[in-house]
């Protein structure tokens, strides 16, 4: 028997410099802390959001079958 594992992947956009950002949680809304979150591009609170309720565990996302960025 398999353990069953959810969480939220919230989608932004910024309405000022149209950058998309994902943050991922076990919570819905953080209790909420999500209407404190900004564009970390600009500091822009006026964000377009989405969320979706994931099946599975955040570390299949992330880092999942990435490597790591070089700079």
């Amino acid at each position: 028997m398999s353990e069953i594992s959810h969480y939220y992947k919230t989608k932004f956009k910024c309405v000022r410099c149209t950058l998309h950002f994902i943050l991922l949680t076990w919570h819905s809304d953080l209790n909420g802390e999500l209407k404190k979150v900004s564009c970390p591009l600009c500091g822009e609170r006026d964000l377009i959001v989405w969320q979706e309720l994931v099946t599975g565990f955040i570390f299949e996302e992330v880092p999942g079958e990435s490597r790591p960025y070089e700079k």
